[in-house]
């Protein structure tokens, strides 16, 4: 028999920051704490391990098994640089919903899922009909909506999803907290509240840090901004490193497989002058950009310069229309 406690039972699990694995150990269902397991082992970047496990489940006969571990493989092929394995796990999430046998809630997170990462403009609602999945899990939807309007230019409707969300209860599921407080901080750095956007980052990275969750700043290092550089490298070079290995391997397969990280067409343009290019859109001038992101204004002009000769853009009216969809 299905059984929802099957679906991402770590984001859906309350445990305190830093006794994660102290918790997934508690989980009294064998396939649900494997499960769990899986999505530790994403989180922190050891993809070896997240594939491993979560390939047991592929074929599993309960079907929120096997969104959670199609969901589990997306990310962690898209962290280790494996485009082909992440089409293929996002593939069997789209089949899922054509399966007469999957129970309701199944489909409607795997079309929930499917949509805000494949989304490419269209309108997406949230209806009552989520409430019939797990709390921590409709939390998780919650920050993919945010960052689905986000990536629309639609900042304030982002920060009143994200801030709805934690305040009905996503605080207390540390997974889906800390990628719902980045995207607050991405929303207030594009509203140039800078003193709010460093309270959200490092919220977020308060609830991750002790856990050593790399993952969800691997997969919003193009939201994260100059947080990084002034925070996590300066404090913490170790997750630094460990942060920054992930990173061109995942945006160099997003490329193409979701709308969401496909900024270009263009593997060729860096992470720097991706995040550049975004302030830029967003109306930053050349010394804010350089003020949010700590490096000289000389660099950023490099940078812009170095976009539009990748991109083909001439000037700034065509630099601003490469990431306006």
């Amino acid at each position: 028999m299905p059984d929802i406690d099957n679906l991402l039972p770590l984001i859906n699990n309350c445990f305190k920051p830093g006794e994660c694995l102290k918790s997934i150990e508690k989980i009294e269902n064998p396939i649900a704490r494997e499960l769990a397991r899986a999505n530790y082992y994403q989180q922190i970047g050891n993809t070896e391990e997240a594939i491993r496990i979560a390939k047991l489940y592929m074929d599993h006969e309960d079907p929120f098994a096997q969104v959670s571990a199609y969901i589990t493989l997306f990310f962690t092929e898209l962290a280790d640089g494996n485009k082909p394995g992440a089409e293929q796990a996002m593939s069997n999430l789209e089949k899922i919903k054509f399966d007469s046998s999957v129970p309701y809630g199944g489909k409607l997170f795997a079309e929930t899922i499917k949509n805000m990462i494949f989304s490419s403009g269209e309108e997406f609602v949230l209806d009552q009909s989520l409430n019939a999945l797990p709390e921590g899990v409709r939390c998780y939807i919650s920050y993919f909506y945010s960052l689905h309007e986000i990536l629309r230019g639609r900042t304030e409707e982002a920060i009143g999803i994200a801030k709805t969300s934690l305040i009905m209860g996503a605080n207390k599921y540390p997974i889906p907290a800390i990628y719902l407080n980045v995207i607050l901080g991405a929303g207030y750095t594009f509203k140039k509240d800078f003193a709010k956007a460093d309270a959200y980052y490092n919220e977020a990275w308060n609830i991750a840090s002790p856990d050593k969750f790399i993952m969800p700043f691997v997969q919003q290092s193009l939201m994260i901004f100059g947080f990084d550089k002034k925070h996590i490298r300066d404090n913490y070079p170790d997750d630094y490193k460990a942060i920054t290995s992930h990173i061109k391997p995942y945006l160099t397969a997003g490329g193409g497989v979701s709308n969401n990280i496909n900024w270009f067409d263009n593997s060729e343009v860096s992470r720097m002058e991706l995040i550049v290019g975004v302030l830029f859109k967003h109306g930053f001038a050349i010394k804010e950009i350089s003020d949010v992101l700590g490096i000289s204004p000389n660099t950023i002009k490099t940078h812009l310069m170095a976009m539009r000769q990748k991109t083909g853009a001439q000037g700034r009216a065509e630099t601003l229309k490469i990431n306006v969809e």
